[in-house]
């Protein structure tokens, strides 16, 4: 979706003629392949980082007092197990094939959508 976004922009689409698009593609079609797409781990050494960060964004909500449905707790990571072997892919690193299955399932997803005359 990153790069259909980037190209979009880069044809000089506005925002309201590609959020239809996006929407479609990338919240009906592709949303349901998640499953299937590389899992995105933080590493160990960064995990301090991103709860630092996130106690600071929870605290900020706290300090305007808003009514809160839920327990602002499940914003806070869980981190699991540190299996070693699960490991980041970075969305630039993923390899070609994957990219590709996800567009053609992607551009099928859209003409199953479409009805071209």
């Amino acid at each position: 979706m990153r790069r259909v976004s980037q190209h979009a922009q880069e044809r000089g689409l506005t925002r309201e003629q590609f959020e239809p698009l996006r929407t479609l593609l990338g919240k009906q079609i592709l949303a349901a392949r998640r499953g299937q797409e590389p899992e995105l781990v933080v590493p160990t050494v960064h995990r301090g980082v991103v709860d630092e960060r996130t106690n600071d964004l929870v605290a900020g909500v706290r300090a305007v007092t808003p009514r809160i449905v839920g327990s602002l707790d499940d914003l806070q990571s869980q981190w699991g197990d540190d299996d070693p072997s699960r490991t980041t892919s970075a969305p630039k690193s993923l390899d070609q094939d994957v990219l590709m299955a996800a567009a053609i399932d992607g551009l099928i997803g859209l003409s199953e959508q479409t009805r071209f005359e």
